[in-house]
């Protein structure tokens, strides 16, 4: 999800307390009519790559690239597109989460001027700002790069990654759910991929490869207004069997209400999966807190999918830049902070000797 960059805090914190002082909040309000896509499984083009909603007086964007490499080498790179309504102006923006590179983690977060994007339908190439090579491209499924060069806090960061044997993406109908009536997209670009390339972090390099997974999430209302939470899982054994899912919840009261769907591909075939419940159970505290132990997701045709946390390696809260009374007075304004967990799990039955990624968050 995007932050707010130190140098914005002042200004930032002014427009939160105006707003609190106004009453320019939106009334908090019941979510119980969802509205799903008509339909089955369907393909993605290559033009379902580009910004899908930027219009409007608010929306996210975002477009989430999981690599799982060699080395227990962990990298999430999440572009994004961001209007808060008022509060301040549109914004694209980049992070980059590296787990395990030299028994290291870090984070990174860059936030740049919406009217910088670059769009490039020749290469298929979206840019955060022309000056900066923070990028993906490449039309799908037929090849992808993704760059993340930046330098922040006296650390420099270089990623150059490749993607070969692209696997068709898909989605649920046109992709398009509705959440009382805001509308929320979901597309899967790349179920599975293989992964190769460099990563380098100050003076220190590793080439790596492994496998890799992106999807696209769009709505037009900011996160914290839309959910109460969200989980996503992917399986990766190689181009012939993965299975992944992403779900989110619009009320954790009511399991029913959930949105999203799962993909999996056995012996040349790929099925798609629509949630009706989506059950959390075994609270326990992780980094602070609380986390479900075991999510089951319930679907149309009486399957179901339970995945079990095993290893917590990440925890990432959206305004942790913020100091301490702008956060609180953010936090005021956009009920509550997402913050995202990200880490290793396992399938309760079946395959549960496979690795399984998890990466869930909470509105808190």
């Amino acid at each position: 999800m995007n932050t707010i960059s130190k140098i914005e805090v002042n200004s930032f914190l002014a427009l939160i307390i105006l707003f609190c002082l106004t009453g320019n909040i939106e009334p908090v309000t019941a979510q119980n009519n969802i509205i799903k896509p008509k339909g089955n499984l369907e393909l993605t083009s290559p033009g379902d790559i580009w910004p899908q909603i930027m219009t409007g007086s608010t929306f996210n964007e975002f477009w989430t690239y999981h690599f799982y490499l060699d080395n227990d080498l962990e990298i999430t790179i999440v572009f994004s597109l961001a209007n808060f309504g008022s509060l301040k102006s549109p914004v694209s923006g980049a992070r980059a989460s590296i787990l395990g590179f030299d028994d290291r983690d870090y984070q990174v977060l860059r936030e740049f001027p919406i009217d910088r994007l670059v769009q490039d339908e020749n290469n298929y190439r979206i840019q955060m700002r022309p000056d900066r090579k923070i990028w993906f491209e490449g039309e799908l499924p037929g090849n992808h790069k993704i760059s993340f060069v930046t330098s922040k806090d006296g650390v420099d960061y270089d990623i150059k990654l490749e993607l070969t044997n692209i696997q068709q993406g898909y989605k649920w109908g046109d992709g398009i759910f509705s959440i009382d009536g805001s509308r929320v997209g979901i597309v899967t670009h790349i179920p599975y991929a293989r992964a190769h390339g460099t990563v380098r972090i100050n003076n220190r390099e590793q080439t790596v490869r492994g496998s890799a997974y992106m999807d696209h999430v769009f709505q037009d209302k900011i996160t914290t207004r839309l959910f109460s939470d969200g989980f996503r899982f992917v399986h990766h054994s190689n181009q012939d069997e993965w299975e992944a899912g992403h779900f989110l919840g619009s009320d954790k009261r009511d399991e029913h209400n959930v949105i999203g769907y799962a993909l999996s591909k056995n012996n040349g075939e790929v099925t798609l999966k629509k949630p009706v419940r989506l059950i959390r159970s075994e609270s326990e505290r992780v980094f602070g807190h609380s986390l479900p132990k075991n999510i089951r997701i319930e679907f149309d045709d009486g399957t179901n999918r339970t995945v079990e946390r095993i290893r917590d390696r990440e925890r990432f809260e959206m305004l942790q830049e913020l100091g301490r009374l702008a956060r609180r007075l953010a936090r005021s304004y956009l009920r509550g902070e997402v913050v995202e967990f990200r880490g290793e799990a396992r399938f309760i039955s079946g395959k549960n000797d496979e690795p399984v990624r998890y990466n869930y968050f909470i509105v808190d």
